[in-house]
């Protein structure tokens, strides 16, 4: 089996990575996505006990699984929050058998820009909160970061495929 790259989007919510996925998707040939939130959507009231987040793991595990000895996709698009070390490494082992690259990178955007993207979907402030929390997570992975405050959808997505080349 050929090696398959995941470009994995990580960073808090609404730093941009389903939406440079998107544009990445739609530019990409032979290439996948998968956004982690998928993997447990909830309605209005998420459950984020440990059993809801190692189901999550799991559906995300099997799917990045099947993309990934898939003939048909040379490339896998993960976007996930991905905040914490620990995720990372559970990602890593659980694929570790599988010929896979894993390309990170780590979005960001300023404080108030990450309020007001959060605000203008109809969030509140105690997503606000918690985005800021997992900003300053992702802020401390050891990764490849970029500020996304000031750039397009596309300048993102240009500089993610400059990042993960």
């Amino acid at each position: 089996m050929r090696e398959r790259k995941v470009i994995a989007i990580a960073g808090a919510m609404g730093t941009g990575k389903s939406t440079a996925a998107g544009v990445l998707m739609a530019q990409l040939k032979r290439t996948v996505w998968l956004d982690g939130d998928w993997c447990w959507q909830q309605g209005r009231d998420w459950h984020f006990d440990e059993e809801t987040k190692a189901m999550a793991m799991d559906n995300i595990c099997y799917l990045l699984r099947s993309f990934a000895r898939n003939p048909n996709f040379d490339r896998i698009v993960f976007s996930w929050v991905l905040h914490l070390p620990e995720t990372w490494t559970a990602l890593e082992t659980a694929l570790s058998d599988l010929n896979v690259c894993w390309e990170p990178v780590v979005l960001t955007c300023s404080a108030q820009e990450l309020q007001r993207r959060i605000l203008a979907r109809g969030g509140d402030a105690a997503q606000v909160r918690r985005a800021l929390e997992r900003d300053a997570a992702c802020r401390a992975l050891p990764l490849p970061h970029l500020d996304t405050t000031d750039l397009s959808v596309e300048e993102t997505a240009r500089k993610i495929l400059e990042i993960t080349a």
